[in-house]
């Protein structure tokens, strides 16, 4: 399991996932799966331990207007979402008609 602090386990979730997204240019998302694979890379763990913390930290930062979670190009509520879920920069969702 991870040793790291809590603080500092979130400030290493937080920057692996904004790493990401500002790296992806073609779809604008990244699978949470991807997030926790980096950040374990970092750590030296299970990816497979981050995804509750990374879980958190994400619903924080949607909390927060900085990110929002997918299914497709749905907007879902991560607290709830069943099975694969991408996020993106707010900024990045697409434009809704008027």
């Amino acid at each position: 399991m991870v040793q790291l602090p809590d603080d500092e386990l979130a400030d290493t979730l937080r920057a692996c996932v904004l790493q990401l997204l500002g790296a992806q240019r073609r779809s604008g998302t990244i699978d949470i799966h991807d997030a926790a694979r980096s950040a374990a890379l970092k750590i030296g763990c299970d990816w497979r331990d981050l995804m509750r913390p990374l879980r958190t930290v994400a619903t924080t930062m949607i909390d927060d207007g900085i990110l929002d979670a997918t299914q497709g190009e749905a907007a879902v509520d991560i607290r709830h979402a069943r099975g694969p879920v991408r996020l993106r920069l707010r900024d990045a969702a697409p434009a809704r008609p008027a």
